[in-house]
């Protein structure tokens, strides 16, 4: 049913898998929702370059802002992003401490804590640099992100290792650095 629509069968599932204590919903356009959870994931790498250091919001802006103009170019509709997020904290994200510590990071920056050489950037960021290559839409933000996170992955960066000011720097150029990995 990922083209849309619900029946029986998806609505058994989702189910199932509530009484199996998930958070799981039939829903008449899943595809939407997989678009919206792209734009909430574009600050994946970001977050795994940078940790959670202040001061990369402008970054963040301009990574969804591009990923909209592709939708936009594209014809796709998706949810608003607040209202993903709104439902996700409310129903399904309860940020808490575990053992003493806070969560560190998402799937990005667990991928550099590992080292294991690769990491999802292109998948999420470069699906929109496609995206806008595609519909004649400029996705510099997007291509940078994804290239610094790529390089820095297969050097075996450790995540929060990259400044703040040299991101903004890379990204404000709209080109890949190749040496992003010391602190400025």
């Amino acid at each position: 049913r990922a083209q849309g629509g619900e029946d029986s069968t998806t609505r058994e599932l989702a189910a199932h898998l509530r009484s199996a204590g998930f958070d799981a919903r039939s829903v008449p356009d899943v595809m939407a929702l997989k678009r919206t959870k792209l734009l909430t994931n574009l600050g994946n790498a970001v977050q795994a370059l940078c940790g959670r250091a202040p001061g990369v919001e402008p970054i963040l802006a301009g990574l969804l802002a591009e990923a909209q103009a592709c939708y936009a170019a594209a014809g796709i509709s998706a949810p608003s992003v607040e209202s993903l997020l709104t439902d996700r904290v409310a129903h399904v994200c309860q940020p808490g401490v575990i053992d003493g510590q806070q969560r560190p990071g998402g799937s990005s920056w667990q991928s550099l804590a590992r080292g294991c050489g690769t990491i999802e950037a292109d998948d999420l960021n470069g699906e929109i640099v496609r995206l806008g290559a595609r519909h004649g839409v400029p996705t510099p933000i997007n291509a940078t992100v994804a290239a610094v996170a790529l390089e820095a992955a297969r050097r075996g960066d450790r995540p929060g290792q990259m400044s703040v000011t040299r991101l903004l720097a890379a990204c404000g150029a709209g080109e890949d650095q190749n040496n992003t990995s010391s602190k400025s």
